[in-house]
């Protein structure tokens, strides 16, 4: 299997998860005299492989992490860390950005005008270079992701 398969898998047994979390709390209590329409007691057993099966999976993708390298010779582990940081760089610059862009919160010119305490010409530009960083490095992942095999 390769990584980029257990990802998805791991993904759809977490939905799976929360799923049958609901439908065992739907079922947990059911009017006296009436049938619960699932049996919890077996949607408890269903859960609890599902999480055996996420675990597994979460400890095979995170030791093939940790043994990949990325094209550009970086782990994949660092390369990960390195993504997440600049979405949320990309997302804080894009936030500082429309926080100094002017609203139309005046009404006449003898109210009090505010001013940027940042060039938002240079922010817009920062978290361009910064999306296009996290696009790059992005790409370098999902290859790797595709042409890893995981290690059980």
């Amino acid at each position: 299997m390769k990584l980029a398969e257990a990802l998805v898998e791991r993904a759809d047994k977490q939905r799976r998860l929360a799923e049958l979390e609901s439908r065992i709390i739907a079922n947990a209590v059911f009017q006296e005299g009436d049938t619960p329409p699932e049996n919890a007691e077996d949607l408890i057993s269903e859960f609890n492989t599902t999480a055996l099966d996420i675990e597994r999976l979460m400890k095979n993708i995170n030791v093939t992490n940790n043994e990949t390298l990325l094209e550009d010779g970086t782990t994949m582990v660092a390369a990960l860390a390195k993504r997440d940081m600049l979405k949320k760089r990309h997302q804080a610059y894009r936030r500082f950005a429309a926080a100094v862009t002017p609203g139309a919160n005046r009404y006449s010119s003898s109210e009090i005008r505010y001013v940027g305490a940042i060039d938002v010409k240079k922010l817009q530009k920062k978290a361009d270079g910064i999306a296009k960083d996290a696009r790059e490095i992005d790409i370098l992942i999902q290859q790797a992701n595709w042409l890893t095999d995981l290690k059980e």
